[in-house]
């Protein structure tokens, strides 16, 4: 029997954003664990916005995965488009935007290591 603690999906922390509908699921680590990766899962409603400045991404280093739907990701002047199945691997920290111009909902991973 394995002594790994299991995070359940209903004791997963989620956030609900108020204004635009995003809501943010933790998926790992578990409460307790030392492993130096975060990932959380994001559904980002039809024709919502979310802006992070460049200073959010000063602690570890980043990949967006586009489970579901487009995701347009503007990293400082340079704008992706990503489908389902893309993954993208972000550079140094400056100012992002994650935008979902699509009319059905958005839904990606981000794993951050080395937090």
């Amino acid at each position: 029997m394995s002594t790994r603690p299991v995070l359940r999906a209903a004791d997963q922390p989620t956030w609900r954003d108020p204004e635009t509908g995003y809501l943010r699921r933790q998926i790992a680590p578990a409460p307790g664990s030392d492993l130096p990766l975060d990932l959380v899962r994001i559904e980002l409603p039809a024709g919502a916005e979310i802006a992070y400045p460049a200073n959010a991404y000063a602690f570890g280093r980043r990949l967006v995965w586009v489970i579901e739907g487009t995701l347009g990701f503007v990293e400082g002047d340079t704008e992706h488009s990503l489908g389902a199945g893309d993954c993208l691997e972000l550079g140094t920290p400056v100012d992002c935007i994650y935008r979902n111009r699509s009319d059905a909902i958005c839904v990606y991973l981000v794993a951050v290591v080395g937090r």
